[in-house]
C-alpha cells in the first residue's frame, strides 16, 4: 500500500496514482499541440453537430494552441471505469469560478475515433 506524502502533490502524480489504484498504467505519455484540426477531431464527434458548433470557438480558444498530454493506458478494468474516474477528477480537482467556461476540463477520456486520432498523432501514423 502506498500513501501520499505530506505537503503538495503534483496534479499529474495524483492522476497517475489514482489510475494505478483503479488498475490502469500509463503505457506511454506524449505532449502535443492539437491545433484547430485536432480539436475538431477529438471533440466534434462527442456531441451533435449543432451542439459542437455552439461551443467550438471556446474549445479552440482553450485548447488549440496549448500543449496537451496524451496518455496511452493499459489495464484490466472496463473502459467505463475511466469515464467515472474522469467525472470524479473534474469535480474534485478543477476549481471553477462562477461564470467560468464550463467545458474547461482537466481530463478527457477517448474511446472511439478520437482515441484513434490521438494515438495516430503520438505514434506518427496520423494527421
Amino acid at each position: 500500500m502506498e500513501t501520499l506524502p505530506f505537503g503538495v502533490v503534483e496534479t499529474r502524480e495524483l492522476l497517475e496514482l489514482s489510475l494505478a489504484g483503479l488498475g490502469f498504467g500509463i503505457r506511454s505519455a506524449h505532449r502535443l499541440v492539437l491545433g484547430k484540426a485536432g480539436v475538431d477531431a477529438v471533440y466534434a464527434g462527442a456531441t451533435t453537430t449543432t451542439e459542437y458548433e455552439l461551443v467550438r470557438a471556446r474549445l479552440l480558444e482553450y485548447l488549440a494552441a496549448d500543449e496537451v498530454e496524451v496518455w496511452d493506458l493499459d489495464g484490466g478494468q472496463a473502459g467505463c471505469v475511466l469515464q467515472w474516474w474522469k467525472t470524479y477528477v473534474r469535480h474534485l480537482l478543477l476549481d471553477r469560478r462562477p461564470g467560468e467556461y464550463l467545458l474547461r476540463n482537466l481530463v478527457h477520456v477517448c474511446e472511439g475515433p478520437d482515441a484513434g486520432y490521438l494515438l495516430g498523432r503520438v505514434h506518427g501514423t496520423g494527421h
